[in-house]
């Protein structure tokens, strides 16, 4: 049984539901998962806290992360408010395309049999790989996806004799979870690299901080390994910074 405080325990199951790719989470699967861990907490104690943690719900018991975790969607449903404020950057539409003249609106996602869970932010893993397949279809390229949690390269593509393997990772929660994100994608991409003829690449949401992540890895470290980077927008539109 836990001892932590009750707000650290609302933040652990904040992020462990995210994590799991269930969101938006509602109010009874956040109490639920700290009772989980602290079985004397009851919903009562519970609830003013996660009110307290809401950007967008006045009122509440205040916890020691103030009205900065969670952003209130409605009918009792929550996300993590950073990954809100992601969904909801004031970017420039040019941003996402300036000078990048490989980007392309594709069509809408073609059908398959795996069920693939919606996010507000429509940049998990998987919605990424369904917008990436449609692309690189459009393309002429055939696909293999391990959707979900299936072991392997994430996107195996063929085109005539061309082999382009891509490893993908989702929106994440926090800055410090994208960073490790970021590192992991690096790392299990070097670890298909067994085929020198292949094309290699990462593929990322169109988000400021991936980007910049990007940016700041050494163009020697791009060079040698030949790696390319795939950002990817919520509304399907698709670049490559090779």
């Amino acid at each position: 049984m836990s001892s932590e405080p009750l707000w650290r325990l609302i933040h652990s199951c904040a992020l462990k539901l995210t994590s799991a790719e269930r969101v938006p989470f509602t109010r009874g699967e956040l109490i639920s998962c700290v009772q989980e861990q602290s079985r004397n907490a009851k919903a009562d104690s519970i609830n003013p806290i996660i009110q307290g943690m809401t950007d967008n719900l006045k009122g509440g018991a205040p916890g020691s992360d103030g009205k900065r975790l969670l952003h209130s969607v409605g009918r009792g449903k929550f996300v993590l408010l950073a990954a809100h404020e992601l969904a909801n950057d004031k970017q420039k539409p040019s941003e996402l395309t300036h000078n990048t003249p490989k980007a392309r609106n594709i069509a809408p996602p073609q059908s398959h049999d795996q069920e693939i869970l919606k996010t507000p932010e429509g940049l998990s893993e998987d919605e990424l790989k369904e917008k990436l397949q449609t692309w690189l279809n459009c393309d002429g390229w055939k696909t293999e996806i391990a959707w979900g949690r299936k072991q392997g390269a994430d996107i195996i593509a063929t085109r005539n004799t061309v082999t382009w393997v891509i490893e993908v990772k989702g929106l994440g929660s926090l800055d410090a979870m994208r960073v490790n994100y970021f590192i992991a994608i690096l790392g299990e991409l070097l670890q298909r690299m067994n085929d020198p003829h292949a094309k290699y690449s990462i593929a990322l949401p169109n988000i400021r901080q991936y980007r910049s992540l990007w940016e700041r890895l050494p163009d020697l470290a791009k060079l040698r390994t030949s790696i390319s980077a795939i950002f990817v927008s919520p509304d399907g539109t698709v670049y490559e910074d090779a």
